[in-house]
């Protein structure tokens, strides 16, 4: 069915979503920067303590750290679990004993890896918190019998630039509350508009970012680098920009292939894991049934990890080490832990090494080529 009709796109996720209200915004962070906000909104609404903290996993990338410094949240980092990489729900309930003014808790499907959602929805209702299910690397896929994006108060996809649904533009929000839809889609209309400044500026922010990125990865104490990065390019994730008819109907005209998509990238993890078995050296995730993958992740000690890293790339082949833990690139926060140390989290920024399962950009015989490199390596 055709679908360049913005409104019956957003009907479409809801059905996929299995959320009642859903809204179309210019990409994933600016989802999650007016969801913070409107929770706030909405808490101080029901006359509870102004919380001003929120909980999110240390493994994360930038973009849902910044938004929350935003929205005028304190972070709070959670450590992940060893197995999946997600959200940890042990370490999350220790840290809602522990830390006042929690307003709300973001879990990330992180490298479309299923978190546990049933018990961090446990502890999130039992703390009476707000809980954001945050599937932006993870469209399509469910944790039980509900899909990623629909747990929660709020869900959240992404179609923007390597995500499943790639268009390259777009995010969107999804709740069943009608208030907090309401208020999403007034705060969004109030937006700036997207500008040419602001496409040259995301230019300027990929230089940046991977050029501190290569310091940080040659000394940890470069991290301070990264610091005033939220300030600078505030504007990246603060601007409305409607989707063209094209950048629709490529979204309707994706999720039409989404099944098959998935299927591929199911097909070639497991291609990537049956040709990297007997590797001692290596540690693989725990894939849980209903993950929609989106990137083969796995641990491999630090010296091993930069020879692979370096040798896939000399041949250009897509690799690379995220996400490394993002407690020390927001440093000035980390009163709030309390002396709290993230050991998992720590370990994974030394080792993870993650590969590409786009059905555009691999296929069985660069993966093989792929798994040949690392195999010879891990071996020395």
């Amino acid at each position: 069915m055709l679908s360049s009709n913005k409104t019956e796109l957003e009907h479409q996720l809801t059905r996929l979503s299995n959320k009642r209200h859903c809204l179309l915004v210019s990409r994933g962070a600016t989802a999650l920067y007016l969801s913070y906000l409107v929770i706030k909104k909405l808490s101080r609404k029901k006359g509870s303590s102004p919380a001003r903290r929120i909980v999110l996993p240390a493994i994360l990338c930038h973009s849902p750290a910044n938004v929350a410094l935003y929205a005028g949240l304190e972070i709070v980092f959670c450590d992940v679990d060893i197995n999946d990489y997600t959200l940890d729900p042990k370490c999350l309930r220790k840290i809602l004993q522990s830390t006042p003014d929690i307003l709300a808790v973001v879990s990330v499907s992180i490298f479309g890896h299923t978190p546990d959602l049933s018990k961090i929805s446990s502890v999130c209702q039992e703390f009476d918190t707000w809980l954001i299910d945050d599937a932006a690397q993870s469209i399509g896929g469910f944790c039980l019998d509900q899909p990623l994006g629909g747990w929660g108060d709020i869900g959240i996809y992404s179609f923007g630039h390597t995500k499943i649904i790639d268009v390259g533009w777009g995010g969107a929000i999804m709740t069943d509350n009608s208030s907090i839809y309401e208020e999403c889609v007034n705060l969004y209309n109030e937006l700036p508009r997207s500008n040419a400044e602001l496409i040259e500026l995301r230019t300027v922010y990929s230089e940046a970012y991977y050029s501190v990125e290569r310091l940080t990865n040659k000394s940890p104490l470069l991290n301070p680098l990264f610091w005033d990065f939220p300030t600078i390019f505030r504007s990246l994730y603060i601007y409305k920009e409607d989707g063209s008819d094209e950048k629709l109907q490529e979204i309707d005209d994706k999720l039409e292939t989404l099944n098959e998509n998935l299927e591929k990238r199911h097909l070639y993890w497991n291609e990537y894991r049956r040709e990297l078995t007997g590797n001692e050296a290596m540690e693989f995730p725990l894939i849980r049934p209903g993950s929609a993958p989106w990137r083969f992740t796995f641990r491999v000690k630090n010296d091993k990890r930069n020879k692979i890293v370096t040798e896939l790339r000399a041949r250009r082949i897509d690799v690379s080490t995220w996400y490394p833990s993002l407690f020390n690139r927001f440093s000035p926060i980390q009163s709030l832990h309390n002396g709290r140390i993230l050991p998992v989290s720590e370990m994974l920024t030394t080792e993870l090494v993650n590969l590409w399962l786009d059905p555009e950009k691999v296929n069985k015989e660069t993966i093989a080529t792929t798994c040949d490199v690392i195999n010879t390596i891990v071996k020395e």
